[in-house]
């Protein structure tokens, strides 16, 4: 059987470490646990759980404090959890049967990391992410904030599932460290303009955010997740700051490199809708509701999305009957959404 490593940072995170160690405390061999400038009871609750607390001087990098964690790392594989994520117990069934049958060609196991959840607990957010890894094989973190595993080698994708349990969405958690770094004279990295983009966002600071993204979005990504993220938090800065053409015109020229994605439709959607022009709204959400996966793929979120605002679009023009369509579509998808019984009661009503 491989032994495990379990490699965290943490800095003030009295209110969920506890939980965390607790979860996985019977699945690894050693507690790599580096402070990186708690005052609150951090430190005591690591002397819990390992027989060192380390430190690491505070020098606006996580990657370089992940990194620190890491080198300390004596078993043959590493476990990196934030504080405030947890195994939960049918998980922590999983990762011990993995654990015992791990095959020594294997270098990296990613693992399903649920992020958000909904008011009934269902999670509505997950990503693949490579939570454990061999040790010692030169794998590294890099950039300073919203760091990145760089991994290579052979791997499996576990079914296993790392749940957060904090809400970090609705706040900017990071902005003085993005501006610090600019302040200094550094040059942010693509990836890094994304993340500063959505701090800037989270922010309120719409038009430097829209700067920001643009920006971002003209550069090549293979990161999906990243380009679409971006796409929505710049459609929503247009929205706010009421600059429909300045984002029609935007969204539009992004078509003259790619062809379009199912969120690029909907972007345009959007600012075509905002600005009162519903045929070409209705053109691009219908895009998304009519091709195929194979010319347009599309997730069951877009093609709500897409229906929902095809309701407001042809009922805006008297198109009631399309209308109402469109809205069946929505409860074919999910029968009990919200927005779509809503309308459902507002046709029969």
């Amino acid at each position: 059987m491989v032994t495990i490593s379990l490699c965290m940072i943490v800095k003030n995170e009295e209110s969920c470490l506890r939980a965390c160690l607790d979860s996985v405390k019977d699945l690894v061999d050693e507690f790599i646990l580096v402070d990186t400038g708690s005052t609150d009871s951090t430190k005591d609750i690591i002397k819990e759980y390992a027989d060192t607390c380390y430190t690491f001087d505070w020098i606006n990098d996580f990657s370089a404090a992940r990194n620190y964690a890491f080198s300390l790392a004596t078993k043959d594989f590493i476990l990196w959890l934030d504080a405030d994520d947890v195994l939960l117990p049918k998980d922590q069934e999983k990762f011990s049967s993995l654990k015992s049958s791990l095959i020594p060609q294997i270098d990296i196991v990613s693992m399903i990391y649920d992020i958000t959840f909904n008011e009934k607990g269902e999670c509505t957010l997950s990503i693949p992410r490579d939570k454990l890894i061999r040790n010692k094989k030169g794998f590294y973190w890099r950039y300073f904030v919203h760091e990145e595993l760089v991994v290579w080698g052979p791997r499996m994708d576990s079914d296993i599932h790392v749940t957060h349990t904090s809400d970090h969405g609705h706040y900017s958690r990071y902005l003085k460290n993005y501006e610090q770094r600019i302040a200094e004279g550094y040059e942010l990295l693509p990836h890094e303009k994304y993340f500063y983009g959505g701090e800037l966002f989270m922010a309120k600071d719409y038009k430097k955010c829209m700067e920001v993204l643009e920006d971002f979005l003209k550069h090549p990504s293979n990161n999906a997740f990243e380009l679409q993220r971006g796409m929505e938090f710049l459609c929503h800065c247009y929205r706010e700051q009421q600059e429909y053409n300045r984002g029609i015109a935007y969204f539009l020229s992004l078509l003259s490199s790619a062809p379009p994605t199912s969120n690029l439709c909907l972007s345009l959607g959007w600012m075509y809708l905002d600005s009162k022009q519903y045929a070409s709204a209705i053109f691009w959400y219908s895009l998304v509701v009519e091709l195929s996966d194979s010319l347009l793929p599309r997730t069951k979120a877009n093609l709500i999305c897409a229906n929902l605002q095809l309701v407001l679009c042809y009922h805006a023009v008297d198109r009631r009957e399309d209308a109402i369509r469109a809205n069946e579509r929505v409860l074919a998808l999910d029968k009990d959404h919200p927005s779509a019984l809503f309308n459902k009661k507002f046709f029969e009503s």
